[in-house]
């Protein structure tokens, strides 16, 4: 009878050491995952923070190659029309390049909107904008709401140093979207 004792000690004993070993795992098991997970997101957030600032040296540098390209128009004597025209063509190609559901280029040209679409014959005062200034310096606006479309937008600007005029690109922030996924994330990412 000793012996049955002792056989259902060990089961007993050899349960537990199982047990232990298996909880002992399963810690060390989350312990991993939870710091691959930390390290994932991690990357991912410096990941989207590097596209996104990298975009936004886009955004400003497309912004000043036009004001600079608008301002030695000027400066050779273009009229107001291949003037306009000239910035249609720009405004179209930056909208195409970078997407017109994600930003909007334009000017504001003596006080009148001009997009790829042309100039707005409006009564809008575009100079109350809250993003509007004529300071020479790359200047973002607050998250402000579009007159035309309602979506919430911040603004790039520079004006230029030529004449009334003001280049402007709206960054729509309902489209911002990232390349960044999982599956490219460089290789010591976890």
């Amino acid at each position: 009878m000793n012996g049955k004792h002792d056989n259902g000690r060990h089961y007993i004993l050899a349960l537990l050491i199982y047990v232990l070993l298996s909880t002992l795992c399963f810690a060390t098991l989350r312990s991993t995952l939870m710091e691959n997970a930390d390290d994932l997101a991690g990357s991912l957030a410096n990941s989207y923070a590097y596209e996104m600032e990298s975009n936004h040296r886009t955004y400003e540098t497309l912004l000043s190659f036009t004001v600079e390209s608008i301002d030695e128009r000027i400066a050779d004597g273009w009229d107001e029309y291949l003037l306009q025209l000239y910035a249609m063509r720009i405004f179209s190609e930056i909208n195409k390049t970078l997407g017109s559901d994600r930003v909007e280029a334009y000017m504001i040209y003596h006080g009148q909107y001009v997009s790829q679409d042309g100039m707005q014959n409006d009564s809008t005062d575009y100079t109350a904008r809250p993003w509007y200034n004529t300071s020479q310096s790359l200047t973002y606006s607050p998250v402000y709401e579009d007159i035309f479309t309602g979506e919430r937008v911040i603004t790039l600007k520079r004006a230029s140093s030529r004449g009334d005029i003001v280049i402007a690109l709206d960054i729509h922030l309902d489209q911002l979207d990232f390349t960044t996924s999982i599956d490219n994330l460089p290789e010591q990412a976890s």
